[in-house]
């Protein structure tokens, strides 16, 4: 339980948002902890303290929206979402605000933590990330070498327009099954535990045939012999 304002602080610096932690002194909000991201969410200087007041020093577009729906939520003890553009002179950014009620530490009074996202900076990395996408999503289309992934339960999620002309399946038969469904039955038995170890590994990327000699299984049951090799990609953790 989060007692002092001192444990606050520590709490409110590890978070990468921009985070507050308020109490309600009558019909003012005190700042008991807040972040350098949220100073600047507010276009604050240097000088802005812990224990100011947010009535005395948000800008008006920000003071309308906070002090509109804090009370609520210090009243209905329920966490409210809301977007807002903030002002800060010529420049305005949209923001997506979190209003949440904490534990109420005893003796102490309600506190609510306040939690801004800059969401043109998340439209900005989500168009990156899409461009991104696009661009790895044309090459491996596009490879001459048949080209799978899997997650960690070595279930198929990708599989490109040469592994459907390798394996003589179209994606959407195979994506969801067991990447052991495109080996002989023979192979099967051992195979999540060679692909465990190797994730265990410190390597990124192994010639699975530098231990026994790979075969695909084609849809018509066709065997054949493969240069296979594998790479891990991690994926928010």
């Amino acid at each position: 339980m989060l007692k002092t304002p001192q444990n606050l602080q520590h709490m409110v610096d590890a978070i990468h948002a921009c985070v507050a932690v308020v109490e309600q002194h009558k019909d003012e909000f005190i700042i008991l902890a807040c972040n350098e991201r949220f100073k600047e969410m507010l276009g604050e200087t240097p000088s802005f303290k812990p224990y100011s007041s947010l009535n005395s020093i948000l800008c008006r577009s920000v003071t309308n929206t906070l002090l509109t729906f804090l009370p609520q939520v210090f009243i209905s003890g329920e966490p409210l979402e809301l977007e807002q553009a903030f002002e800060q002179g010529e420049k305005s950014n949209w923001w997506r605000l979190f209003l949440k009620p904490m534990e109420q530490p005893h003796g102490h009074l309600k506190r609510v933590m306040i939690t801004g996202i800059n969401m043109d900076d998340k439209i900005a990395l989500e168009t990156e990330i899409n461009k991104s996408g696009a661009r790895y999503s044309s090459v491996v289309k596009g490879a001459f070498d048949a080209i799978i992934t899997m997650d960690r339960f070595q279930t198929i999620n990708y599989f490109n327009r040469a592994a459907e002309n390798v394996f003589e399946y179209r994606a959407d038969e195979v994506i969801g099954k067991p990447i052991t469904c495109l080996m002989p039955v023979r192979h099967r038995e051992h195979h999540a535990e060679y692909v465990e170890e190797f994730a265990s590994e410190d390597l990124s990327s192994r010639d699975m045939g530098e231990r026994i000699q790979i075969y695909g299984l084609k849809k018509s049951g066709v065997e054949f012999a493969a240069e296979i090799s594998i790479s891990k990609i991690k994926v928010e953790g």
